[in-house]
């Protein structure tokens, strides 16, 4: 890793991403990582389980904001959405930690969400881009991250 300027951004390799992640470093023992075909493996969240996965969690509360657009929040601070209702196909974003934000558009499973890339929130490629399972630890993980910055007040009413 090494940082630019100084403006705060940290570069990662793609070997050190490989390495946070348990994937094999070596080109050679891993040639290639073809994205398509681990989208194949599973058919994706659906929307009423990305739903019921978010409300899961501690203090989450849903809300229509923006005419149509399905978030997401904890202590009035949005850590996911799942774009607007009635769209034949959802679009899931989150917020993620620095590595995860890194990593999700390395892979090209994610890219930066419009209007929130500064902020490192991320847009699914699509509703299969991630197993169930990991949609649903990256939702921990945005709840978490978001629910850290609260203020001491708004901690306290979260269960």
């Amino acid at each position: 890793m090494r940082r630019e300027g100084g403006r705060g951004m940290v570069r990662v390799s793609r070997r050190c991403l490989r390495q946070a992640h348990g994937q094999p470093t070596s080109l050679h023992a891993a040639a290639h990582l073809d994205v398509s075909q681990a989208r194949e493996r599973h058919e994706g969240m659906t929307p009423e389980a990305f739903h019921a996965a978010a409300l899961a969690l501690p203090g989450a509360t849903f809300d229509i904001k923006w005419g149509a657009d399905r978030v997401y929040s904890v202590g009035g601070k949005m850590f996911a959405h799942a774009g607007p209702e009635g769209e034949p196909e959802p679009k899931y974003m989150f917020k993620a930690s620095d590595l995860a934000f890194e990593m999700l558009t390395t892979l090209g499973l994610a890219r930066p969400a419009p209007y929130l890339a500064r902020a490192k929130w991320v847009q699914l490629v699509g509703p299969d881009a991630l197993a169930d399972d990991d949609l649903r630890a990256y939702l921990e993980e945005a709840h978490r991250i978001v629910a850290a910055r609260l203020p001491k007040a708004a901690k306290a009413g979260i269960v």
